[in-house]
């Protein structure tokens, strides 16, 4: 089983001993699909608190301010901030296993090969689109019970969204919300989100661990390897 929380928080201060802050989250409570029930219990949050600091606050110096720099380094740090930065690719595949059945012994399988072109923002922060190509072994059991015809790549289901991606140092959290344009199965519906912990391999490849959902519903817990490309 797995617990994932998210929450946004804003805070301001309000005097030299008083800050409040404004918060609002969800927590996510699944086992990925990997077994039968439990396809997700989601709970959100909010709230509001404050903080009073005892006594005075600490000075401290401007460090900005003591700095100094020539014209010819300043000329430099300003040419490379104002250049422009390229968009980085992630080429993956990953490989997920589910249940869709109460005390079901055997496993399905589920293959995702992905795409993403990502830019970079900020220091922390990447935007951009991400494609998805997903062969899932439980849309071949759906599609039989109900006596539909099909071939391969019919079986076949793409998607494509918006990727947010939020940096810490050599790893990463990378969010993404797509929507499949169309597929035999869409049982769970065209709508899927996608959260995942990569973490950087050496310059060129990436290990990913990611929880697929619809909408909060699990779909399947994927893992992969990848390779990035500038």
């Amino acid at each position: 089983n797995a617990t994932i929380s998210l929450s946004f928080e804003y805070k301001r201060q309000i005097s030299n001993h008083l800050k409040i802050s404004l918060f609002a989250g969800l927590t996510h409570f699944s086992n990925g699909c990997s077994y039968q029930p439990n396809n997700g219990i989601n709970i959100f949050n909010t709230g509001l608190s404050t903080t009073y600091l005892i006594g005075n606050r600490n000075s401290y110096k401007d460090l900005t301010k003591l700095m100094t720099y020539n014209k010819e380094e300043i000329k430099q740090i300003n040419s490379r901030l104002s250049k422009k930065i390229d968009l980085e690719f992630y080429l993956g595949l990953s490989y997920g296993f589910k249940r869709v059945e109460y005390k079901q012994k055997d496993n399905f399988s589920v293959y995702n090969f992905e795409f993403y072109a990502m830019e970079r923002v900020s220091n922390l922060s990447k935007f951009g689109i991400g494609i998805d190509l997903i062969y899932d072994e439980t849309d071949v059991l759906v599609l039989d019970i109900n006596e539909n015809k099909y071939n391969f790549a019919q079986l076949l289901k793409p998607g494509i969204g918006v990727a947010y991606e939020l940096i810490i140092g050599d790893m990463s959290f990378l969010f993404n919300m797509g929507f499949h344009p169309w597929g035999l199965d869409m049982s769970y519906g065209r709508i899927y989100n996608k959260l995942a912990l990569k973490a950087n391999i050496g310059e060129y490849f990436y290990g990913k661990v990611t929880l697929n959902t619809h909408f909060g519903v699990a779909d399947f817990v994927g893992f992969g390897l990848g390779i990035r490309l500038q």
